[in-house]
């Protein structure tokens, strides 16, 4: 009997014992039963009469044995099946051949697509299960003003200035929840960043900048934006401001983003008139 040889696409080396199933299943059920299946629904006038024989039973298919192996010593490796022809069939072998090879090929195109289709679920439940961990970062800078400034220059009516200042930090760093908060300069406050060579501590100010995500090498950008800040809001030319709005303001009212879940790792005074 002549034997033949079959090469087919498979991605995955490991996925042969997929073709085959457990105890030879998806073989027989989606390979050799429907390959014989296709062959009895041929109309072809050459072997017409052998098909019609095995329609009818009269010949009967029960030695086809199909094997799948992989050729590894070569450049680009493959896998392949082999089989030989069923001896009763003659030369309508021809036939069975093309049946049993369309099949091998429906077969691992559902395999590949099967594994491309689980590997994708993988890396997505993989990265799903990855926690990204976010911390706040809290930052103190120390800056001297004019000692006639007053803080509630730098709040605005309402926050309106201080609101605009902190949504342009959220921006600029792409980070969420910021807290800002201008005071007094403080003695108690001893890990602080100086802005500026001039230090005084009848005119100096503080500024406490925290927001959940970003990095610790976002101090300078804070830095260049405070200075803008502050200079853009220190103009004696500009409109005079309520400032009694400043000191009735309740900062936490207004500033829902320091929410509950940040209390307790912003390491901020919300009571000192933060935003």
């Amino acid at each position: 009997m002549t034997g033949h040889n079959f090469k087919f696409q498979l991605d995955d080396k490991k996925s042969i014992s997929l073709l085959v199933g457990k105890g030879g299943k998806n073989l027989v059920n989606k390979i050799i039963k429907p390959s014989i299946q296709d062959f009895m629904k041929l109309k072809d006038p050459t072997h017409q009469e052998i098909i019609d024989k095995v329609k009818k039973g009269e010949i009967k298919i029960k030695s086809l044995k199909i094997k799948f192996e992989y050729q590894d010593d070569v450049a680009e490796p493959y896998p392949y099946a082999t089989w030989s022809d069923i001896e009763e069939l003659g030369a309508a072998n021809v036939l069975l051949i093309k049946c049993i090879q369309e099949k091998i090929t429906e077969s691992a195109k559902s395999i590949n697509k099967f594994i491309k289709i689980k590997k994708k679920d993988m890396k997505k439940e993989k990265k799903s299960e990855e926690t990204v961990k976010v911390y706040r970062q809290n930052f103190y800078f120390r800056m001297n003003v004019d000692e006639n400034l007053e803080i509630g220059r730098f709040i605005g009516n309402g926050g309106e200035i201080i609101n605009a200042f902190r949504k342009k930090i959220a921006d600029t760093l792409k980070v969420e929840k910021v807290y800002v908060n201008i005071d007094d300069f403080d003695k108690d406050v001893f890990m602080y960043r100086v802005i500026g060579d001039t230090i005084s501590e009848d005119s100096d100010i503080i500024f406490n900048v925290s927001y959940l995500g970003g990095t610790r090498e976002d101090i300078l950008k804070i830095e260049e934006m405070i200075i803008e800040f502050v200079k853009e809001n220190s103009d004696e030319e500009e409109e005079d401001y309520d400032y009694d709005d400043y000191d009735d303001f309740d900062a936490d009212a207004d500033d829902k983003d320091a929410d509950a879940d940040d209390a307790d790792d912003d390491g901020v005074d919300h009571a000192a008139g933060g935003w």
